[in-house]
């Protein structure tokens, strides 16, 4: 049985299973095939930077009010297991975050959906509940571990007290902090994590 006190997630392709938050809000705003696939294919070949990439994904939802928003975020695939895990750590007593760079309404709504104790994400700009092209960036990619080590010294825990898990090299970084470090479903990154696994259901067998 693991000693954990803290547990940390990331939200894309880690809670959630399938299309992003991004990709399903494009589709909603209509703007996927003509700017949204576009951005994602510059992002992944390294010609445009997280904040840049985020940004252009923001800008592209301009004037839409906060329904579309709310529209894709009823079409997320929540990742098997993930339920019966939060309920497991939440009858242990043990404290969780959501360290992520997802859009933060989106985040926000997960950790009330799901009860976990902090979240950090990327809110976008509102103005009267319509997106304004802005998004607030909290959350940088390589800036996890920064707010994991931040949050770590506010709760006074040693390493072998923290879990997270994550999927893709912008959750590295807490791996440092955390002694349980789990990569769901992604093979690229199974050898930098302590337990890679597929669901959230071999992470709750491996918990104990």
């Amino acid at each position: 049985m693991l000693n954990l006190k803290l547990f940390i997630f990331d939200v894309d392709h880690t809670l959630t299973d399938g299309a992003s938050i991004w990709e399903l809000l494009h589709q909603e705003c209509g703007t996927w095939e003509t700017e949204g696939k576009l951005f994602l294919k510059q992002f992944l070949a390294g010609e445009i930077d997280f904040d840049e990439f985020s940004s252009r994904d923001a800008r592209s939802w301009r004037g839409k009010s906060l329904a579309y928003l709310q529209k894709a975020q009823a079409k997320i695939k929540i990742t098997p297991g993930f339920p019966e895990l939060r309920q497991e750590l939440q009858q242990r007593n043990i404290t969780t975050a959501i360290i992520s760079s997802t859009i933060g309404q989106f985040a926000a709504h997960l950790a009330q959906k799901y009860r976990i104790d902090y979240c950090f994400a990327n809110p976008l700009g509102l103005q009267n509940n319509i997106l304004d092209g802005t998004i607030d960036l909290q959350v940088k990619g390589e800036a996890k571990g920064t707010i994991l080590a931040a949050l770590v010294k506010k709760l006074n825990l040693q390493k072998n007290e923290i879990a997270v898990a994550g999927d893709s090299r912008f959750d590295l970084p807490m791996f440092a902090h955390a002694e349980h470090s789990f990569i769901i479903g992604n093979e690229q990154y199974k050898k930098a994590c302590r337990y890679f696994v597929r669901d959230f259901g071999e992470v709750l067998k491996i918990l104990g």
